[in-house]
């Protein structure tokens, strides 16, 4: 399996290999190439050149570990499957540079139980796309970042907020892209594409 990322996918003539080139600088050839490298698929450029577009929706990422021995109460609450709270779109505030805490009008907790006991979280968020760069939230600092998130949620249900305040120290921003609905190409021989999840 190679890792590194896919710089380009070539064909010297009809008949031949593709030949793959690889952010790290090597190369491979292959007859048959499958790429499932997601929405920004290096490997999809061949058949199509569309591009994804922004939905206006951005997660943020976190998890809650050994939630039942930790916070079992919280994990009761969850259960065994997916837990969904969502705002039902209920206000619309308009957006501006200088305020974008407060500017968003579409909220959702997402909740998912995963193995070993651990809980992945996301909340969302209807924004701009540069959003997480111009909000003003150190994601990365996680003791600044949590009462900033929590203050998106400031009117939710304390079990709700909860999520949040008990979470592991690591909030990744991702925003949500798509590509464009019903989009198709033609066959190519050699070349097959599975579209997974994909972040940018």
């Amino acid at each position: 399996m190679i890792r590194a990322a896919t710089i380009s996918l070539t064909k010297c003539y009809v008949g031949s290999p593709y030949k793959l080139t690889f952010s790290d600088g090597t190369t491979r050839s292959a007859d048959i190439v499958v790429g499932a490298d997601g929405a920004w698929s290096r490997v999809r450029s061949v058949l199509s050149n569309a591009e994804p577009s922004y939905t206006g929706i951005t997660m943020v990422e976190f998890h809650i570990s050994d939630i039942d021995t930790r916070y079992p109460d919280l994990g009761s609450f969850i259960g065994q499957g997916t837990l969904s709270a969502l705002d039902n779109n209920k206000a619309s505030y308009p957006y501006t540079h200088h305020s974008m805490l407060t500017d968003v009008f579409y909220q959702a907790i997402l909740a998912q139980r995963n193995s070993g006991g651990r809980i992945r979280v996301y909340i969302t968020l209807r924004v701009p796309a540069d959003w997480s760069k111009t909000c003003g939230i150190p994601f990365s600092d996680a003791s600044v970042a949590r009462p900033q998130i929590l203050s998106l949620f400031n009117d939710w249900d304390p079990k709700l907020k909860q999520l949040i305040e008990v979470c592991d120290d690591v909030f990744i921003p991702r925003a949500l892209y798509r590509l464009p609905v019903g989009l198709t190409w033609e066959h190519k021989h050699g070349i097959t594409v599975s579209f997974l999840p994909e972040f940018p």
